[in-house]
């Protein structure tokens, strides 16, 4: 996972930008994180928290070629890291 990738991620669960480029200011605590810390590439339970808060929107969304899927979630860790970017990058060109 990219630092941006990572910086998405985090955004999407609630940081903000911290005092520089390499630091978010978390969310509850308002302390800034080093991004380098963020274990959402690394570690299930980080990665499983950013899928909770996708089925919390239980959203359909649409693809390029115009065919409706959900998300699926998988077993293999890294495709549920690729699919959760993917749908943040979605829902962040959605209208709020």
């Amino acid at each position: 996972m990219t630092t941006e990738e990572k910086k998405l991620v985090a955004r999407f669960m609630g940081y903000t930008d911290g005092s520089d480029f390499q630091y978010l200011s978390h969310p509850s605590t308002g302390y800034d994180t080093d991004i380098d810390t963020l274990d959402y590439d690394t570690d299930w339970n980080w990665i499983m928290s950013v899928v909770e808060k996708i089925c919390e929107y239980s959203l359909v969304y649409k693809e390029e070629v115009d065919k409706k899927r959900r998300i699926r979630i998988v077993a293999d860790k890294q495709a549920v890291i690729d699919a959760a970017i993917q749908f943040i990058q979605w829902y962040n060109t959605q209208s709020k």
